[in-house]
């Protein structure tokens, strides 16, 4: 529970100051005073929208932080934290300073604080539970699964303006489906259907996380496409009435990744000479990138190749080994994407999936000597 309540409080911190453009600012009064004194001149529609999404955001501090830490000082932190966020928005050009914002986000605070009295002694029952506590502990599944959600939902800022959806709708009618992106859909769905399967989530969880492509569409400049929501569906029909009865099925998912990393690595399949340069910079792409970019790439790479490495571990073979294996992959389709137009190759992708092999190794040696959760919190009266 306080690692929900501290990941409420950082995506606050990071939804209010993204995409973090600051800028020194000769300030005509003191950062307090301009604060109460920053009221909308005009309540029109966008300043209700913004003040419903802030006391959306803030009601899950209220609540976890009314779990943790108790309710009068978690509406005390959200009040603060809110205030402090505001006034440091005087110096970041991209946002305004409110003193509705404070008004609504206090409110969320202490919308959650009331949950709390409702529900609290509920959620805490169900954390108890066994299977609950097995699903959230950290495991590498449940990384994997945090790196798939963190692709689909990044920059994780709700736009929920009637303008740029009605852009991202006209955009949906026209469709047009790409071969290799809903290829690279049904294994990345079927992927996260058996890590759900692992962390003993189910059809359920996959059908809840599969709400998260069109959800898309209410996120800040991100949108799907009909190969991603084509891709989706056909991997719920694979998964239920395929692979979720055959007991080969990691071994399948396995080779299966090795094909994807093949496909999309040795795309657009054209020789070109000469070779272009190699770069043995690890991650000299990402910093050439934009920020946004680079952040979704990122997200997208470490559940692909960290997916592709935990299910050869599902088989039989070593967290580590299987590093080495996918990593030594990866490294052959860099040399080739010398001679493939529109390619970077580097040593990016081969070294980074060396890391994630080893970070994984550590949640599993964790996980592996972690004693029952009986043994760690003993019996419980509620």
């Amino acid at each position: 529970m306080g690692r929900i309540f501290l990941i409420a409080i950082l995506l606050i911190v990071y939804g209010s100051l993204y995409p973090f453009h600051f800028e020194v600012r000769h300030l005509a009064a003191s950062p307090v005073w301009l604060l109460f004194h920053s009221w909308p001149s005009a309540m029109e529609r966008s300043v209700w929208v913004d003040a419903a999404v802030n006391v959306l955001i803030y009601l899950p501090l209220g609540f976890f932080g009314g779990l943790c830490i108790g309710r009068w000082k978690a509406l005390l932190l959200g009040c603060s934290l809110s205030a402090a966020i505001e006034m440091l928005q005087l110096y970041d050009f991209s946002r305004t300073c409110s003193s509705l914002d404070l008004v609504t986000n206090t409110a969320g605070t202490a919308a959650g604080i009331c949950l709390v009295h409702l529900y609290g002694r509920k959620m805490k029952r169900l954390r108890m539970e066994s299977a609950v506590r097995s699903s959230l502990r950290p495991s590498p599944a449940l990384l994997l699964l945090c790196f798939w959600i963190a692709a689909l939902s990044f920059p994780f800022i709700p736009h929920l303006r009637l303008s740029p959806l009605r852009a991202k709708v006209a955009l949906l009618l026209h469709p047009s489906f790409a071969l290799l992106e809903t290829i690279t859909a049904v294994f990345a769905w079927l992927a996260v259907a058996r890590l759900l399967e692992e962390i003993r989530l189910g059809r359920t969880g996959l059908a809840l996380m599969m709400l998260l492509v069109p959800a898309k569409l209410l996120v800040a400049n991100r949108t799907f496409t009909w190969s991603e929501l084509a891709g989706a569906g056909c991997a719920w029909i694979l998964w239920s009435a395929w692979l979720l009865r055959n007991n080969r099925r990691s071994w399948l998912l396995a080779w299966m990744a090795v094909a994807v990393l093949l496909v999309r690595g040795l795309a657009p399949f054209y020789w070109q000479n000469p070779a272009s340069p190699f770069s043995w910079t690890p991650f000299a792409g990402f910093f050439e990138t934009d920020k946004t970019s680079a952040a979704m790439i990122f997200f997208n790479k470490s559940f692909l190749y960290g997916t592709v490495v935990w299910f050869f571990a599902q088989v039989g073979c070593p967290l580590l080994v299987a590093g080495l294996g996918v990593a030594g992959l990866l490294g052959l389709i860099e040399v080739v994407q010398t001679h493939l137009p529109g390619r970077t190759p580097e040593i990016t992708d081969p070294f980074y999936t060396l890391v994630l092999a080893t970070v994984l190794k550590f949640l599993e040696a964790a996980d592996r000597h972690r004693p029952p959760a009986s043994q760690r919190t003993g019996s419980v009266r509620m």
